[in-house]
């Protein structure tokens, strides 16, 4: 949505040349999180190579805890889902050898979702009938919030059931373009 700024609209000193006539732009985004599964590529089936993910049995219902690891540590104990139930049990187990998880667990779970501003402060100067330029200053996550990524999600690993990784710098760019 572009917006003009309401500040020096009228007028004809220099001032109200070089600050007037600005305008910002701002553009958003939420996304909900993307789904995930439990599982590794051991072949617990018997299925032979290229078998894919074979899915983990879910022993309970998954508790959310949307804690995120602070600095990317294994050993953090922020989980953003618990990896065991409330009686100190594994929470997902391997399916019995020569078996496939019965349960609907594919993409039975979701990540923490994202969302981003972007924004642009810019203006036009004409200097003849015909040409012109812009100025423009873009910022990519203006307000430089970190989206989390989804969690580990291999049983097998010491940080199962946590969010190690983020993205979401802010970026920014100035531009000059002419127009003829």
């Amino acid at each position: 949505m572009t917006r003009p700024l309401p500040i020096f609209k009228t007028g004809n000193g220099l001032a109200h040349k070089l600050l007037g006539g600005w305008s910002i732009d701002e553009v958003g985004a939420y996304q909900s999180g993307a789904p995930f599964s439990i599982g590794t590529g051991t072949d617990y089936a018997g299925v032979g190579p290229g078998g894919g993910t074979q899915y983990w049995v879910a022993n309970g219902p998954l508790r959310v805890t949307n804690q995120y690891s602070q600095g990317g540590a294994a050993a953090d104990s922020n989980f953003y889902f618990q990896p065991t139930t409330s009686g100190g049990t594994a929470e997902f187990t391997p399916p019995p050898a020569g078996t496939i998880n019965p349960q609907r667990v594919r993409d039975m779970f979701y990540g923490p979702g994202s969302w981003y501003i972007n924004s642009a402060l810019f203006k036009e100067f004409r200097v003849t009938e015909r040409h012109r330029f812009m100025l423009r200053w873009e910022q990519y996550d203006t307000v430089n919030h970190p989206n989390w990524r989804g969690p580990n999600t291999t049983p097998t690993s010491a940080a199962f059931g946590k969010i190690t990784a983020r993205s979401g710098n802010r970026d920014q760019q100035l531009a000059l373009k002419h127009f003829f």
